[in-house]
């Protein structure tokens, strides 16, 4: 019997009005609660890429969530962090203890560099402040009126303007997702094509060997999925195809700020960043990169995958042989695959270049294997993430069906939380909440959902600050009160879509959202 897979318009969903924050922003700032005993670093002490070289729990140590930006000043010796919502700096020692908190005159930090000399903030504007970090005080500005959305991210590229250093910033706001170059006068660069959305961080290495390179942190499908931070190549503005989940050995969270550091832990170069806890605490972390002053380790990355990365249409009960060529100076590796969110080592030992593929695999299921090559002190430089797609399972039959409202009061509506304000307007004004329910009574019983996707129309905007989740509660028999806490817990899950833009740039018509 032939089997149905439906891709919908929309199951159920709701419009949250515009005190709706992404990136966990909707934290309150409270007083930190200073910890009484001191958290001593663990430091690996062979070269690893991804070894993790320290992880905070940046709430219990300043006090509250909302914190976002980082960095490492080594001119004090001390870390950075930013709480977003205000103008509150934590000043924190290097073994992860708080030093001290202070304020300053400007607010939204959401990501820091140091230049050797000052550190610069990005702010989600078009104007970068620059900070004395003995003085704390602010000590100029540089404009990027040439970045559209402004900065949200930022990195310092010692190398850029011919010597004389730049900053590489950007901001989410779709559909510029781009990169932009700029002197540190403010004159623009360069323009980097980039279409990750969701980025967060971004930090400058010219360590790591066949560099330099971006590592670019976005927040992907958001809370409880992965949280890649990729590898750019800065020359060519392409993804090389190396990417780490921070999710899978820091916590559960989404991406926030990023920074690139020589000798925090000596011989050593450290990507860290701050992840910012949905669910969970936010986290200062650190991951070891390579070894500092551009010395390499001497063993290779593995190449040559068969199946090609990104091959798709490999059949589930005969997928043949992974083969690879191992990297120069290899006397162990170390081979990792599984379904994508789920991979795992399956080989650790002497060099081999072929393994079997396990069968039967998942039907229309993206996997993902790497081989890491190594010595006896360390692994080969960032290795490649290999993906393939399994077919699709023959009996499955693929079909679209679109869903609406009924024309009747509540199926679609607003609240102010005390009544049902407004039949069929569906509005997120100030303190309105909205919802539409869709009568999903044509999809058959059984039918596997694969894709939905919301066809709207925005006909009005203000200070767009909007979210569309699931709402499990009927609306039109729910009362306002029960319909509005349904609507604000869900817009804390950020489970499904969220439009936040500071500059209100969002435009009226049609919106179309796909899951």
């Amino acid at each position: 019997m032939l089997k149905r897979i439906f891709t919908i318009s929309l199951l159920l969903a709701l419009f949250v009005g515009n005190n709706v924050f992404s990136q966990s922003e909707g934290n309150l700032d409270i007083n930190p609660n200073l910890l009484p005993e001191k958290i001593q670093p663990s430091y690996p002490t062979t070269e690893a890429t991804w070894d993790i070289q320290f992880n905070y729990d940046a709430v219990a140590v300043t006090g509250a969530a909302g914190n976002a930006g980082a960095v490492f000043i080594p001119t004090i010796n001390k870390f950075w962090t930013s709480r977003w919502a205000t103008g509150i700096i934590h000043q924190w020692n290097a073994d992860g203890t708080l030093d001290q908190q202070y304020t300053l005159p400007f607010t939204g930090t959401r990501g820091m560099c140091f230049d050797g000399q000052f550190v610069y903030h990005s702010t989600s504007t078009t104007t970068v402040q620059i900070v004395d970090p003995a003085t704390r005080t602010v000590v100029g500005t540089i404009p990027v009126t040439g970045a559209p959305n402004g900065f949200r991210f930022i990195t310092y590229n010692p190398d850029g303007d011919g010597g004389n250093g730049s900053i590489i910033g950007g901001n989410w706001t779709a559909p510029n997702l781009n990169f932009y170059e700029f002197s540190m006068t403010g004159t623009l660069l360069r323009t980097i094509t980039n279409a990750v959305t969701g980025v967060y961080g971004v930090a400058y290495d010219k360590w790591s060997p066949g560099g330099p390179f971006l590592w670019v942190w976005g927040q992907g499908t958001g809370a409880l999925g992965p949280q890649y931070i990729q590898q750019m190549d800065f020359t060519t503005g392409l993804y090389t195809g190396v990417q780490h989940d921070v999710a899978a050995d820091i916590a559960p969270g989404i991406a926030g700020g990023l920074f690139i550091v020589p000798d925090l832990v000596p011989g050593f170069v450290t990507l860290g960043g701050m992840l910012q806890g949905d669910p969970g605490p936010d986290r200062l972390f650190g991951y070891e990169l390579t070894a500092s002053g551009g010395v390499p380790c001497p063993v290779g990355p593995a190449t040559n995958p068969s199946p090609a990365s990104g091959t798709t249409g490999v059949d589930v009960n005969a997928p043949g042989n992974a083969t690879w060529t191992n990297g120069a100076n290899t006397t162990q590796v170390e081979v990792f695959f599984g379904p994508v969110g789920n991979v795992v080592s399956v080989y650790s030992g002497t060099p081999i270049t072929s393994l079997a593929i396990p069968s039967p695999l998942l039907y229309a299921t993206t996997y993902q294997w790497r081989v890491v090559c190594k010595n006896d002190t360390c692994s080969g430089t960032p290795v490649a993430n290999w993906t393939f797609t399994t077919m699709q399972d023959p009996l499955l039959v693929q079909d679209t069906i679109t869903v609406y409202p009924q024309s009747l009061d509540y199926w679609t509506g607003t609240t102010d939380g005390v009544t049902k304000t407004q039949v069929s307007i569906v509005d997120g004004n100030n303190t309105l909440d909205g919802w539409m329910k869709f009568d999903i009574s044509g999809i058959p019983a059984g039918a596997t959902i694969t894709g939905v996707t919301f066809k709207g129309y925005v006909n009005a905007t203000n200070w767009p600050y909007w979210s569309l989740t699931p709402m499990a509660l009927d609306p039109v028999a729910g009362t306002a009160a029960n319909i509005y806490a349904a609507i604000q817990a869900g817009e804390l899950q950020g489970t499904a879509y969220l439009f936040s833009n500071e500059a209100s740039t969002y435009t009226t018509g049609p919106k179309p959202i796909h899951w």
